[in-house]
């Protein structure tokens, strides 16, 4: 059989920061650069540096996500 399952980025890096002793700037560089190297995008996504989108999680102090930034501009969070 298969078994699936779909959860939101913002829970998947809370329970993975939880039940590891990964740091915060390690779990950042899995959640964010390592799939765009997989992809062949890390010239563009996945890091935070001149040239590349502004596409950008905040989250508090709980890894809750509070703003999402697509190409540099706020996107209104529907929770």
């Amino acid at each position: 059989g298969l078994a699936s399952g779909v959860v939101g980025l913002d829970y998947a890096f809370r329970v993975f920061l939880n039940a590891t002793n990964a740091s915060l700037v390690d779990a950042a560089m899995i959640f964010s650069y390592t799939p765009s190297r997989i992809l062949g995008l890390e010239s563009l996504i996945g890091s935070i540096e001149i040239g590349k989108k502004a596409d950008l999680l905040v989250f508090d102090r709980d890894y809750f996500l509070r703003r999402v930034f697509i190409n540099g501009r706020e996107i209104p969070l529907k929770l």
